[in-house]
């Protein structure tokens, strides 16, 4: 078996019956120290980065500011799963496995949630769902999107522009997101550490998913191996310096790629690694060969900035 590793922020587990689903947050090349991704993290391009809690203090997972007053993040989050389990099952690589899920999926009141930024504190007013997200178990993460208006201004951040294009295939892309750090091999977790902002790389290798306003909904890149190509997915099979793969407490993060010479905010993680990739990819590769995903930003403009026009008519 391979034993090349990686390196995690972060992790969430949902146990089912005889299986689990494991949600890694942040790996990063097992050859390159993690002081790399965490001093990368510095730049200003990402102080737009927040954080999302709950209102007893837990925190959920990350979020973009857009406007002074709207952030972005990954609908998912904002939802509170029933306390009540169903048996369900979940197909991986054609074989059937039985599960419990909760039974219903609930969006929470807007009371619920609080943002940092640097630390400093925010409320949400209003959250709008797209209308596109299915919340169902068995959802592939369309539309997995979210605007949050907020009580007051952000005034000491300045906010990611929009990519409004629609030439991401094939372009480098920096993701960033918050989460705790681990190092793993061979699939078995021997470290963690405090959750921190972390920030990489990676090559937006193909689109898929929802067809929305005549474009493809989604944005993915593969974590290639500097070892091997063995585990290539997807494009290229040579990493870049800092390739990075984000999860879990990265979803609601950002992806940006370079545009006419500034940074712009091209996808919302919403981390659709699942069951297959850690049995295959993570125990035979350490992780090499997950696919990541971004709901994309360029096919959601008009709502985007429609939401956000007439929220500030109100």
């Amino acid at each position: 078996m391979n034993k090349q590793k990686a390196i995690f922020g972060g992790y969430r587990l949902i146990f089912l019956t005889g299986i689990f689903l494991l949600f890694f947050c942040g790996i990063g090349r097992d050859d390159i120290s993690l002081k790399r991704y965490y001093e990368f993290s510095k730049d200003s391009v990402f102080n737009c980065i927040g954080e999302l809690y709950g209102v007893k203090g837990n925190f959920i997972q990350s979020c973009v500011l857009i406007e002074s007053k709207f952030l972005l993040s990954s609908a998912h989050g904002f939802y509170i799963e029933s306390k009540n389990l169903i048996n369900d099952s979940i197909t991986v690589l054609d074989k059937k496995y039985p599960i419990k899920r909760p039974a219903s999926m609930s969006l929470a009141n807007e009371s619920f949630f609080y943002f940092k930024f640097n630390n400093k504190v925010f409320f949400a007013k209003r959250i709008i769902i797209h209308p596109g997200y299915n919340d169902d178990f068995h959802s592939e993460g369309y539309n997995d999107i979210a605007i949050v208006e907020l009580t007051e201004p952000v005034t000491f951040v300045k906010p990611a522009a929009l990519y409004t294009d629609t030439m991401e295939q094939n372009t480098r892309g920096i993701i960033c997101g918050y989460g705790n750090t681990i190092k793993t091999s061979g699939g078995n977790i021997f470290g963690l550490n405090r959750r921190k902002k972390m920030a990489g790389e990676n090559m937006i290798d193909s689109l898929g998913g929802n067809w929305i306003n005549n474009s493809w909904g989604i944005l993915f890149a593969d974590m290639d191996n500097p070892k091997t190509a063995d585990c290539n997915r997807i494009g290229d099979s040579i990493p870049l310096p800092l390739e990075w793969h984000g999860d879990a407490g990265d979803c609601g993060g950002g992806l940006f790629i370079l545009h006419n010479d500034q940074w712009r905010l091209a996808g919302i993680s919403f981390a659709p690694s699942y069951y297959a990739d850690w049995k295959i990819y993570g125990q035979k590769y350490g992780y090499y060969g997950f696919i990541d995903g971004w709901t994309r930003i360029s096919p959601l403009i008009d709502w985007i900035q429609s939401n956000i026009d007439n929220l500030n008519l109100d």
